[in-house]
């Protein structure tokens, strides 16, 4: 559909160039029905079966150090909980930074405890968390990508929200990263498969998702997000952005948020 839109906008090209008035008007008017049309019958593509998105509603990170660990904790139980709800599950993908705040000993707690869950050949698992980078108060809103209870790597947000995360003029923040794409591997019809990787505040924009699909070529878009703080309609905006990205290259979503 996109296309067939791209091609009736180059055929109408010369004859709005060449018109005045009415004929300019009507040309306009039919492109714009046109594309009210595509919006309104393209559906976004359906993700592979098996794909899960465990939406939460745990609010902010807690300040106090044992809740923290215990919602990591819970995470980790209700990672089992969904892998044993049905051996065809292949991807579980949860909202940006509802692991909260994991240093290198409560990694090794994670390290610890999937390995011991229930997985089954080829299942992998996402998590939000934020990441210390060295020891001057810099971090990551990262997303942690494990597979078969194995660690394999981390992904960090290329932009996060301004002023609330992203502030360069004080030590402590969540530094940026703009010339780089994020992927996320995820599981395709027995293989590891790249997806474009979208981290909250970057739903919003347009180089992230531009820059990924114009040099990485990925199957699907994963996104995550961490909207507690936001209103109804700020969320509604920021879904219907990603889900605009979704329909603009053809290729399925997999959305998970924290409420």
């Amino acid at each position: 559909m996109t296309s067939l839109l791209c091609i009736i906008g180059a055929w109408s090209l010369p004859i709005i160039l060449r018109s005045k008035g009415k004929a300019l008007c009507a040309s306009l008017a039919a492109f714009g029905v046109l594309s009210v049309i595509a919006n309104i019958t393209y559906k976004i593509p359906k993700e592979p079966i098996g794909w899960v998105n465990f939406d939460t509603s745990a609010g902010k990170i807690p300040w106090d150090i044992q809740a923290q660990v215990q919602r990591q904790l819970d995470l980790i139980q209700s990672t089992k909980d969904i892998l044993i709800s049905s051996k065809n599950i292949t991807l579980i993908v949860m909202p940006e930074q509802i692991a909260g705040y994991v240093d290198n000993p409560m990694l090794l707690v994670w390290q610890r405890e999937l390995k011991f869950l229930p997985w089954h050949k080829g299942q992998m698992l996402m998590v939000g968390m934020e990441r210390p980078i060295g020891n001057k108060g810099l971090y990551k809103d990262a997303v942690m990508f494990v597979y078969e209870g194995k660690i394999i790597g981390f992904a960090s947000a290329r932009q996060t929200v301004p002023v609330a995360m992203w502030r360069p003029w004080y030590a402590e923040h969540t530094p940026s990263d703009w010339f780089k794409t994020n992927l996320a591997p995820v599981p395709w019809n027995g293989k590891i498969k790249p997806a474009a990787l979208t981290i909250c505040y970057e739903e919003l924009l347009v180089w992230p998702v531009v820059s990924t699909f114009m040099l990485e070529h990925p199957l699907a878009i994963v996104s995550v997000a961490n909207d507690w703080w936001a209103d109804p309609a700020e969320r509604q905006v920021q879904r219907e952005h990603i889900e605009a990205w979704s329909k603009i290259f053809g290729v399925p979503l997999i959305r998970a948020v924290n409420g």
